[in-house]
């Protein structure tokens, strides 16, 4: 056997063992991700909503215990994070469990989060089968939405513009750090619970835009995960 096929079958070796170690790391990468949103997630549900998926879906992160947590120093995870983990979490035990989608990477159910059932049902079966990237269950998703005929939504669009006029007019007050040595601690802990509620409405907001349209604006850092 010559030198050159001996290097070629070599090289297809080592293509071979390359693919496979690729798949098992993206397998623990995948799983990995959704075993933390999940355990998160089911953390929240039986530690704040009595392991009810119902009360969730009734008070959601209005409950005063969830804003609290959400606004603790020495958490690891943004409110944002929190809320995706329940809502991970939810999906999940709504429809089978986490082993429903095996090939799906928990960036995959985080798109489907604000559909209804039916449909988050369907995309995560048609994903599964046909091995969807991220971008492409994504993209699927934006056809869904009509194309014309959606007025936009003047009450959430005239609270953002009026919120953002209430900070710019008083914003001299607001980065002033002296002025928050003279408050006392109970006072400081109501303006850290506030702020929490403020950064968990304004993420959800956000991730409902991102939903609503098939790019992210630019600026925004988009994850690996959602890269493929």
């Amino acid at each position: 056997m010559s030198q050159a096929l001996v290097h070629a079958g070599n090289a297809q070796v080592d293509r071979d063992k390359l693919d496979e170690l690729a798949r098992r790391i993206n397998e623990a990468s995948r799983g990995a991700a959704l075993d933390l949103a999940y355990s998160v997630g089911e953390l929240i549900i039986q530690g704040l909503y009595e392991g009810s998926l119902t009360a969730w879906s009734r008070h959601g992160t209005r409950r005063r215990s969830y804003q609290r947590l959400a606004a603790r120093n020495d958490l690891l995870l943004s409110p944002s994070a929190l809320c995706r983990a329940v809502g991970v979490y939810a999906l999940c035990e709504r429809h089978g469990g986490r082993s429903s989608w095996p090939n799906l990477s928990v960036s995959h159910l985080q798109e489907v989060l604000a559909l209804q059932s039916p449909e988050q049902e369907r995309l995560l079966r048609v994903a599964e089968v046909e091995r969807w990237t991220v971008s492409r269950l994504r993209a699927e998703i934006a056809k869904q939405r009509p194309k014309s005929g959606r007025g936009r939504p003047r009450s959430i669009v005239k609270t953002v513009r009026d919120l953002k006029t209430y900070i710019m007019q008083r914003r001299d007050s607001l980065q002033d750090p002296k002025s928050l040595d003279r408050l006392d601690a109970k006072t400081v802990d109501e303006l850290r619970e506030t702020l929490a509620i403020f950064r968990v409405d304004l993420e959800r907001l956000e991730q409902a835009l991102q939903g609503s349209h098939s790019h992210p604006p630019s600026g925004t850092i988009v994850s690996e995960d959602h890269r493929k």
